[in-house]
């Protein structure tokens, strides 16, 4: 029997054993093996020297959906406790997925390393998690078509599914869980190598990218994008462009990273109320290397090839965000009720911001009071 032929044969049975042939060969795969394409996010505050401040980024409201896996409950709930919503961290790795791309039922055994930080959500269930995650042997079946589990909110999630890509399942002895991705997150104590210093006007830019630093800022309505090709000063954007500009400029980056552009689509729907919201961030692909160091990935068998898109979001303290800060302060004498009301105002942000101007702050009352409430806004409340 021809080679052909036998393949032939193999796809068919596959095909009357999992749930039919796509409509088409996926042009996007390679004849034999696979490709995986993976993108997340690396956010992160700048405090005054341009460095990303130590914060609390799991603090505030979960956005999972409740059947994904946190490091307090790995039963499946989305609710960390306080145990785990005061642990501290540079830098929050966010929503990490990695798709696969194959004409063929591959079986992979995924593992990530995460030397610098932990695991803290995940899905499906994995074989091991902490200073990084393992899956094991993960199925890869393109002839595939599993319900996918939904728990009925609007959470940021789901975006993430919509990609031509093949559905995976893990090989344990329960394996009932089907996903359109591996998906998870983490915190992480490291320094981003690009650093961002905001003097006033300008932005003092230092570090690498792997293509161009977008620098982003909204007030209220009002919008403003750059793009730069080279490290440096830069100005701060007028605020005359649209949120769509915005999109324009960073999908254009996702996809000169090597995204397909369903996926470059995909993450811009899963951050688009985080990117683009209120306030002044650099934003930009972190290079592979720097990806590859903070977290390695290990895949085996090899894919054909690979893109790692990881996003680096520097979130910068203007003073008029400080100064807005200072003046609930002041208005709100008791350490507690000030706490809560950055907590409701602020959200997550609220610390990295305070610790900011608690930095700049002469010694005195002001300062005094400041560091009262960053010590309750670094203590959850016991449930």
């Amino acid at each position: 029997m021809s080679r052909t032929l036998w393949r032939a044969l193999s796809v068919l049975f596959f095909a009357q054993s999992f749930g039919g042939v796509p409509a088409r060969a996926s042009p996007r795969a390679p004849k034999q093996g696979y490709v995986v394409h993976e993108w997340g996010t690396f956010t992160a505050v700048a405090g005054p020297d341009g460095q990303a401040v130590e914060w609390r980024p799991l603090s505030g409201p979960s956005d999972l959906p409740d059947f994904v896996y946190t490091i307090d409950k790995s039963g499946g709930y989305r609710t960390l406790d306080n145990r785990y919503k005061g642990r501290p961290g540079t830098v929050r790795m966010e929503t990490p997925v990695l798709y696969f791309h194959t004409n063929e039922v591959v079986e992979v055994n995924v593992r990530v390393d995460f030397p610098e930080g932990q695991v803290t959500e995940w899905y499906p269930r994995a074989a091991d998690r902490g200073r990084g995650i393992s899956w094991d042997t993960v199925r890869v079946d393109p002839f595939a078509q599993p319900t996918l589990p939904h728990d009925g909110s609007d959470s940021h999630y789901y975006p993430a599914r919509a990609v031509d890509s093949a559905p995976v399942r893990v090989c344990d002895p329960v394996g009932n869980e089907w996903e359109q991705l591996l998906f998870y997150r983490g915190v992480g104590t490291f320094m981003l190598s690009l650093t961002a210093r905001l003097d006033d006007r300008h932005i003092d830019l230092s570090g690498a990218a792997m293509g161009r630093v977008i620098v982003y800022e909204r007030d209220g309505d009002r919008v403003g994008v750059s793009a730069h090709d080279r490290i440096g000063m830069v100005v701060r954007p007028e605020l005359d462009d649209t949120v769509h500009d915005a999109h324009v400029v960073v999908r254009q980056e996702l996809l000169d990273s090597g995204l397909f552009a369903d996926e470059a689509d995909a993450m811009l729907a899963t951050w688009d109320d985080d990117w683009f919201e209120p306030g002044l961030r650099v934003i930009w692909v972190v290079p592979r290397d720097e990806t590859d160091s903070r977290l390695p990935l290990h895949l085996d068998p090899a894919p054909v090839s690979s893109v790692r898109t990881l996003v680096g979001r520097l979130e910068l303290v203007t003073p008029e965000r400080a100064d807005a800060m200072q003046a609930t302060l002041r208005a709100h004498p008791s350490p507690t009720q000030a706490a809560a009301t950055l907590q409701e105002a602020g959200g997550r942000f609220a610390e990295p911001v305070l610790v900011h101007l608690v930095s700049r702050l002469p010694d005195g009352p002001d300062k005094d009071h400041a560091k009262a409430v960053l010590s309750l806004l670094r203590t959850p409340a016991r449930s």
